[in-house]
């Protein structure tokens, strides 16, 4: 209902800068982040939001990305994916592991929310790999595959950022030629698109929910 350029509300962050936020695709929810690693939870209630909780996983990498019903959050903490819970309050629902990896950024994708986690390949620090975790019927999520670019044509070896939809298998990446690659059936690399931009590296990218 507001007007062009009329500032209906904001959020404050009373003790650190802002680095992130997140919105549910489902519900009237947002999650914020802080330079602290402090994740908030705001209820998008009228007039204004209203601080449903917070949690502090640690110092994490990447941005926040929810699933495709709106209420788990995925993020990236020492390489490794962590899903927090939104129902209820902010908790931790799922640890990938204690191992530390290479790990950028973590998105959902498909219908049943497979992971993504974006990384710098353990062979060569120099190229990017998509580490898939595919989810399981006791809530947890499993590591099956990987996804390398470099013998991709043309080849990808650095992926600057990733976006998933929420309804199809789909994955966009970001190249560090300024192209994005749109992969309509993740786990069998097929089949690809490529869009080309002049302006590179390329930050961040989106996609809707049907891909």
């Amino acid at each position: 209902g507001a007007g062009a350029g009329e500032l209906r509300w904001s959020v404050p962050f009373p003790d650190a800068l802002g680095r992130d936020f997140a919105l549910s695709p489902t519900m009237p929810l947002m999650l914020t982040a802080d330079t602290d690693s402090t994740v908030q939870s705001w209820a998008l209630a009228d007039p204004l939001p209203q601080l449903a909780s917070s949690y502090s996983p640690g110092g994490f990498f990447g941005r926040m990305s929810f699933d495709a019903a709106g209420r788990r959050a995925v993020l990236v903490q020492h390489g490794n994916a962590v899903v927090l819970a939104t129902g209820g309050g902010l908790s931790e629902a799922f640890r990938e592991g204690n191992e530390l990896r290479d790990g950028d950024e973590a998105v959902f994708f498909g219908p049943d929310d497979a992971i993504a986690v974006l990384e710098k390949n353990p062979a060569n620090r120099q190229q990017s790999v998509l580490r898939i975790l595919e989810p399981q019927d006791n809530g947890q999520w499993i590591a099956r595959s990987w996804l390398g670019f470099d013998q991709s044509q043309p080849s990808c070896t650095r992926i600057s950022c990733i976006a998933g939809a929420a309804e199809e298998e789909t994955l966009a990446i970001c190249c560090d030629d300024g192209s994005v690659r749109v992969i309509r059936d993740v786990r069998n690399f097929h089949p690809m698109t490529t869009f080309r931009s002049d302006i590179f590296p390329l930050t961040q990218a989106a996609l809707s929910r049907d891909g």
